[in-house]
């Protein structure tokens, strides 16, 4: 997701600079045993073991404690969360928790249902953590780096019955390989090109990048060894939403929401539409724009052509949640955050 992001909250809306410490359990990129949830490759089974007891949402006033941690605020509901990239993370936190962009059309009481929800494309997990937080559900975070997923899968400590999966999606299994940009993780991709040709549009320079090679995975390989209903499907993978959704075989089902982050290129927007038309959903295509809400600005520039779909099969989608946003964000503001670096 590229765009610009800006703040207007101030000392006057409750934010102020604090200190904090995280104490973050030692992972690997294999497996990770956690309370609530485990970590899996997918160049193995999903792991198993014993879950691991965690301290990381401990707090302390003591400045030694701060060492390495940058970018601090805090609020008061006390979510914590880690960062690899400040301005980004306050991106998607506005993006999600303000502008509730991927959950706007569907009613909470829809998503509140017995099931799971599946976050493709987890990133630092903000998004699974506001699900985590409103919809009390299960939950299965896929994240193609394994620098994301490993904040990822600290940031869900403790929050809930979650599963993090460390794989690439496709519409078959193979390894590949993945960019990544250090500088701007959210943008890591498969699709060298078509990103140096997204940065062009908006007259930026390209990002230094690393290649890791990672397995990359079906959905419905990840999600058959989970039971019941998927709730909501959210699905943002940086250019590979068609295969992503083409990887669903026989899970399709079972699938009752989806939010699709797409951007149309080559046809690309049109395609996932008529996936999910051919799967019996009613579609909603909505285009980024920019916007204004409650103090935070985000500059969407149109050239990008980026496109949200929304897929209901319980019937047409409404023209937003039945309960307002301004009172679902009551229980998620914007000066309610506390926001860490690592080092």
């Amino acid at each position: 997701c590229i765009g610009h992001f800006s703040c207007g909250c101030s000392s006057a809306a409750g934010v102020w600079a604090v200190c904090a410490a995280w104490q973050c359990a030692r992972t690997s990129t294999s497996w990770l045993g956690v309370s609530g949830g485990h970590m899996s490759d997918q160049e193995s089974d999903s792991g198993s073991g014993d879950a691991e007891d965690s301290e990381s949402d401990s707090e302390s006033d003591s400045d030694s404690d701060c060492t390495g941690i940058v970018g601090l605020t805090r609020g008061r509901c006390g979510l914590v969360f880690e960062h690899v990239n400040k301005d980004e993370a306050l991106f998607f936190y506005q993006e999600i928790f303000v502008r509730q962009e991927y959950t706007r059309v569907f009613s909470t009481s829809a998503l509140s249902a017995a099931g799971l929800i599946v976050d493709a494309g987890a990133n630092i997990g903000l998004f699974s953590l506001f699900c985590l937080a409103e919809y009390r559900s299960r939950l299965v975070a896929v994240e193609a780096s394994s620098k994301l997923c490993s904040v990822l899968a600290r940031n869900l400590l403790g929050k809930g019955d979650f599963r993090v999966v460390h794989a690439c999606l496709g519409d078959k299994p193979k390894t590949t390989e993945l960019y990544y940009f250090p500088d701007m993780p959210g943008e890591s991709t498969r699709h060298l090109a078509e990103h140096h040709e997204q940065r062009q549009l908006l007259h930026q320079g390209p990002l230094n990048h690393e290649t890791e090679v990672v397995v990359c995975a079906t959905l419905e390989r990840v999600l058959n060894v989970e039971s019941g209903p998927i709730v909501l499907l959210k699905v943002d993978v940086e250019g590979d939403e068609l295969v992503a959704l083409k990887g669903l075989g026989s899970v399709w089902p079972r699938v009752r929401h989806c939010a699709v982050e797409v951007r149309d290129l080559a046809g690309r927007l049109s395609a996932v539409r008529e996936l999910l038309l051919e799967q019996g959903f009613s579609v909603r295509v909505v285009a980024q724009t920019s916007s204004l809400v409650d103090g935070y600005l985000t500059t969407i520039p149109p050239e990008l052509a980026l496109f949200y779909v929304f897929g209901c099969r319980c019937g047409a989608c409404p023209e937003l949640a039945s309960e307002t946003a301004a009172k679902r964000r009551r229980v998620m503001s914007p000066d309610r955050v506390v926001c860490a670096k690592m080092v």
